[in-house]
């Protein structure tokens, strides 16, 4: 963007950098027996305006029983591409309210965290931004719609300041809600040098905790955001500062508290260790027999004291990272959980009853 710097002479100088790179289309590859082929134009994924993609999220938005695709776009519109049922797909970011932020506007989108974050039984995308704008929480209305909740929720505000990237919608403190962790850095070293600027190139990550679940609000109280900003709380390893990127989520040492992997430019991974769930859980491991493959897109329902909580196995999410494939479930004071529901990809169902927690729970398909 040209703007002015200076006068000379009484004339107006203008000073400006190079136009950014264009952008590359997204492909598209089929699995045809081990071998994989491009099929971005028989699907119907063929991008027309060649957008920035920085993150893409396979997910049933719709919840048909088959995988959508939802991509990152920086400065561009957002895509969100639906399928048909038979593969191939159809781009529907704007009639859905997803491509744009509620001001009608383009972000600079970097990663994608999915879940019900407000246990309505849909689910919501959360979109990761440039500094200087709000991080973008998209609630699910059904049948694939959704509206910008970002402000109202607390989001908005909390990550207006950061340049955020990599992202996780989970339960760090077991309690049946999904918390919201971002990480954070500039892209431009030189920001410090300019006090004049929102920012620094090295920043602190995020913890939000989802409040939707809670017992000790006193009657009469103000209404509260559903998430509140616990970074000051989450410990000293959330007031690293470092050119963050790619956040991973899982329990690395199975102690039933779920962990954070945080990568960062030029600096060693930071792995947080949870110390402070207390809450009942349960992890459900979904596997194919004969197989190695992680089943992607196969949900499961946990109902467990009064709620029902859905998970899906996914793959890429975040941005450049991978979370834990096994799911995890934060089930507060019950200690079973009165039905696991796993349903499979191609329609099939997988069910247990009377499930104890605090387990590593694996279901195999077709069992």
């Amino acid at each position: 963007m040209a703007r002015p710097t200076l006068s000379w002479r009484g004339l107006e100088k203008v000073a400006y950098g190079p136009f950014g790179l264009k952008g590359a289309p997204d492909h598209f590859f089929r699995n045809r027996k081990g071998r994989f082929v491009d099929a971005t134009e028989e699907a119907g994924l063929k991008d027309q305006a060649l957008g920035f993609g920085l993150a893409v999220r396979a997910v049933d938005v719709d919840d048909d029983g088959d995988l959508d695709l939802y991509v990152a776009n920086d400065s561009d519109p957002n895509y969100l591409y639906r399928n048909d049922g038979t593969g191939h797909f159809k781009e529907v970011a704007v009639p859905t309210s997803t491509a744009f932020d509620a001001n009608g506007a383009a972000q600079a989108s970097m990663g994608i965290a999915a879940g019900d974050v407000d246990g309505d039984g849909i689910l919501d995308f959360f979109v990761t931004a440039f500094s200087e704008d709000m991080s973008t929480l998209y609630k699910g209305l059904g049948g694939g719609f959704f509206t910008d909740v970002s402000r109202e929720t607390g989001v908005g505000p909390a990550t207006y300041r950061p340049l955020s990237w990599g992202t996780a919608l989970a339960d760090l403190d077991n309690d049946g809600d999904l918390d919201l962790v971002v990480a954070n850095g500039h892209i431009y070293p030189q920001i410090d040098k300019h006090p004049e600027v929102i920012g620094t190139y090295r920043q602190r990550n995020l913890l939000l905790e989802n409040r939707s679940i809670r017992d000790d609000v006193p009657a009469g109280a103000p209404p509260e955001t559903l998430f509140r900003d616990a970074t000051e709380q989450a410990g000293p390893g959330f007031q690293l500062l470092r050119a963050h990127r790619g956040v991973a989520v899982g329990d690395f040492d199975n102690d039933g508290r779920l962990d954070i992997l945080i990568t960062a430019l030029d600096e060693p991974p930071e792995l947080l260790h949870n110390e402070g769930a207390g809450g009942s859980w349960l992890t459900i491991v979904c596997e194919i027999p004969g197989g190695t493959a992680i089943p992607i897109g196969t949900k499961v329902t946990v109902t467990a004291g009064g709620r029902k909580m859905t998970r899906d196995v996914a793959a890429g999410d975040s941005y450049v990272s991978m979370h834990d494939p096994r799911l995890h479930f934060g089930l507060g004071r019950a200690e079973a959980a009165d039905e696991v529901l796993v349903r499979w990809l191609d329609g099939t169902r997988s069910v247990r009853t009377n499930v104890r927690a605090r387990q590593f729970l694996v279901v195999k398909k077709g069992t």
